[in-house]
């Protein structure tokens, strides 16, 4: 997840992440998937948009969050940051 994070922020990306686009894929490796609901803004700082981007990671994977007691509303997590 991390390493998406830096490649959405390096592209200038700007995406609300969710948790139930959270997965597994064939080899039951972590996948997100991104679908079309994200916008190219060039003039975003990339440095504030990764740190934004690991503390949603974060508190998705944390003791007691959506993941772990299950999701939550849709953008719920976002609306923390």
């Amino acid at each position: 997840m991390y390493e998406l994070a830096e490649n959405l922020a390096s592209h200038c990306v700007e995406h609300e992440f969710h948790p139930e686009n959270i997965g597994l894929d064939k080899r039951n490796g972590l996948k997100y998937y991104l679908g079309f609901n994200f916008k190219i803004d060039r003039s975003m700082r990339k440095e504030d948009t990764l740190h934004k981007y690991r503390r949603i990671i974060e508190y998705f994977f944390a003791e007691g969050g959506p993941l772990i007691q299950g999701t939550p509303t849709k953008s719920q997590a976002n609306e923390c940051f």
